[in-house]
């Protein structure tokens, strides 16, 4: 599969090796190829081991993208709407696999913006009408992204979209990662809103040398509690040994003698 992605930062620099690892060609795109490799001496390091990854402009790298294939955002999540704005015409019809978070990393005081009433996903698919946006690997560090064992065998990443079958592309993707456990909560204006909040949270512990979040979004259930004989509504046997108020033991008669405290709620 031919996977576009745009963006030379520390998320493209990650992600780009692992997507030729599993045979996949890839194409880099960013604002401008020559100022990037002067100025970006990580991505230089990248592209002179690996030449495939030396960047194209957006306008080219889009141009170079196949319907059949997938356009990564890689881009800082603050100027993805207007950065991807322009390239609208050329993205319709692609999968945009959009993995940027709304936060602006350069600041030490970085805020959700926007917050509760909108996502960046949701602006993004708006700058992109014609597009098929998923949103997925915004809530991890971005080390973590191409090596989920990183976090141990129990993980689990989400995805959000309003297309099934752009879903299941990326999807295929993270599974061929290593992602074990693809969660879909719903499509764009579902769930997004506070998985970005949880980006920021799990950023913030990934600076400090803590292990990443492990984020369970599936509702959560009551456990079963195993009914006590002798309780209220479960009536124990003549003569049995019960738990009661006095102690772990007594019989049923002498646990119902007793007063009874007010029930916990």
């Amino acid at each position: 599969m031919k996977i576009t992605v745009l963006g030379t930062g520390e998320v493209c620099r990650l992600l780009a090796p692992a997507f030729l690892s599993l045979g996949h060609e890839v194409v880099v795109g960013t604002r401008d190829p020559e100022t990037t490799m002067a100025r970006n001496h990580a991505y230089r390091v990248l592209a002179t081991r690996h030449p495939q990854l030396r960047p194209a402009s957006f306008p080219a790298a889009v141009d170079a993208a196949e319907r059949s294939g997938l356009v990564v955002n890689a881009l800082s999540g603050p100027a993805c709407p207007d950065a991807l704005a322009p390239l609208a015409e050329g993205l319709t019809g692609h999968v945009v696999m959009d993995v940027s978070s709304p936060y602006d990393w350069s600041r030490p005081d970085a805020v959700l913006d926007p917050v509760n009433t909108d996502s960046l996903g949701e602006a993004i698919q708006r700058a992109l009408p014609g597009s098929y946006v998923v949103k997925t690997l915004n809530t991890l560090a971005a080390q973590v992204m191409p090596e989920p064992d990183a976090v141990g065998p129990d993980h689990t990443v989400f995805l959000s979209g309003d297309d099934e079958t752009a879903k299941a592309r990326v999807g295929d993707l993270l599974r061929a990662l290593g992602w074990r456990d693809v969660l879909d909560p719903g499509g764009h204006r579902h769930r997004p809103r506070h998985r970005d909040d949880a980006a920021h949270v799990d950023r913030r512990l990934a600076s400090t040398g803590h292990p990443p979040l492990r984020i369970q979004d599936r509702p959560l259930r009551r456990p079963s509690r195993t009914p006590v004989p002798g309780s209220p509504g479960h009536p124990a046997p003549a003569g049995a040994r019960c738990p009661g108020p006095g102690g772990p033991g007594g019989s049923a008669e002498e646990a119902a003698s007793r007063p009874r405290g007010r029930a916990r709620t």
